[in-house]
């Protein structure tokens, strides 16, 4: 069989060169540049730290699935990664298939993004185009889900010349629901088909969305799913040394103040990466300053990171947020909550007052107040422009929010009450994952 030529992931996930060991005294003046770039989420590190036991089920998937379908040998052929996002999902995805590529393993990668999709049905036209690389022709969706039915059809017999496998990433796949899923439905049907090499990784930002769809569409999401949990305070430190040990530039209670920051609030790495970069822009300014008075330390100090909290969540809405009267905030959190466990953008007022009953009669079940209380303070709250809501009435209007879920996540926890509030329900929300997995 004549071998193709391995196909590797798009330009900006492809396989980087980690930066060795760096002397202060080489980058001086730069030092704090070269922090920022190696805190930048597109910087790609030496290993991913706190998600080896993912890694290693990702590894087994996509290893035993290419050597046993080559073979055309019955074995799992699609899984679901699940967790919020800021996880690692992707970054461990990329780094396994690098690794599999530096084997000089024989396949083909296709990757798809749900958000650089115009709508779900597009994702045909990019598979198929980055299958037909060679070409580079972009085919309508109508036209590439023909070539796909073709080329992924059943077949009598196994070929004598086994195509090449192919490994497909679905990333940000909760932006392909639609009413009818067939989108969703094709992607992982195909591999379910006789004697073809195909095998599909599903991103989800939502961690029950198998169980959010019809049984016919779920039937075909897989059986291996693999649960990215929030990071804990301890990993958010490890991923930022692991970042920076190079340049020891952090004091340990900056760096500890940051891991505490997110991890209370979402266990966003991403978010914990960019505090540490704007921190290190305002202890910059701070050094320059110092430097011609000769008081310069260039280290990236706890005052400087809580400065950066102030940069990134001081908004005048944020401001607002901590001066709501109590009910207002739970509604606000009920409103998050909601999002994340539906995974929609937009949930019904039936569906937030579920929630927020839950959070009254967790933590205040003497204080549950009536569904006319709660629509009252959900205009107040639409007036102000923190969330927005459509025409109708009752159980069946439609809640949006409008400013970012960590926004509200970290103003609530800056309220004394309802900060261990925050970090608890955040817990129930792993258990639950844990229960579904």
């Amino acid at each position: 069989m004549e071998e193709e030529e391995t196909e590797s992931p798009s330009n900006d996930k492809e396989i980087a060169t980690s930066t060795s060991k760096t002397d202060l005294k080489e980058v001086e003046g730069n030092v704090f540049e070269l922090v920022r770039e190696k805190l930048h989420i597109s910087t790609i590190p030496e290993s991913l730290p706190c998600r080896e036991e993912q890694r290693e089920q990702i590894a087994e998937v996509l290893m035993r699935s290419i050597k046993e379908r080559s073979n055309y040998c019955l074995c799992e052929s699609s899984s679901i990664l699940s967790g919020v996002p800021g996880t690692g999902k992707t970054a461990t995805v990329v780094d396994v298939v690098n690794s599999m590529l530096k084997k000089k393993m024989k396949f083909k990668f296709v990757e798809v993004n749900g958000m650089r999709l115009t709508q779900p049905k597009d994702c045909y036209s990019v598979i198929l185009q980055q299958l037909n690389r060679n070409t580079g022709k972009r085919e309508s969706a109508s036209a590439a889900i023909q070539k796909l039915n073709k080329l992924f059809a059943s077949k009598a017999k196994a070929p004598k010349q086994p195509p090449l496998p192919i490994i497909l990433l679905i990333d940000e796949m909760d932006l392909l629901v639609t009413k009818s899923n067939s989108v969703l439905y094709n992607l992982f049907e195909w591999p379910t088909r006789k004697f073809v090499s195909l095998t599909v990784i599903g991103i989800s930002n939502t961690l029950n969305l198998p169980e959010l769809m019809t049984p016919r569409v779920s039937s075909r999401l897989g059986l291996e799913k693999i649960i990215f949990h929030p990071y804990r305070r301890d990993q958010l430190v490890e991923i930022i040394r692991a970042r920076v040990q190079a340049v020891d530039i952090f004091e340990e209670q900056a760096t500890l103040l940051v891991a505490a920051k997110v991890a209370s609030v979402s266990g966003d790495a991403r978010r914990a990466l960019e505090l540490c970069r704007r921190a290190s822009s305002i202890a910059e300014m701070e050094w320059k300053e110092a430097d011609e008075t000769g008081r310069t330390t260039g280290k990236i100090r706890a005052k400087h990171i809580n400065t950066a909290i102030k940069d990134m969540f001081g908004s005048h809405r944020s401001q607002s947020m901590k001066f709501l009267d109590m009910t207002s905030k739970l509604f606000l959190l009920s409103v998050v909550l909601s999002v994340k466990r539906k995974g929609l953008a937009e949930v019904s007022m039936g569906f937030i007052y579920d929630q927020l009953s839950l959070l009254y009669n967790r933590y205040f079940p003497e204080l549950l107040p009536n569904f006319s209380m709660v629509r009252e303070i959900c205009a107040e709250l639409h007036q102000q422009r923190l969330i927005m809501m459509d025409a109708k009435r009752g159980t069946s209007q439609m809640v949006t929010l409008n400013v970012n879920d960590n926004e509200v996540l970290f103003a609530l926890s800056e309220d004394d009450t309802l900060r261990q509030v925050v970090q608890d329900e955040s817990e129930v929300n792993h258990l639950d994952a844990r229960e579904t997995s």
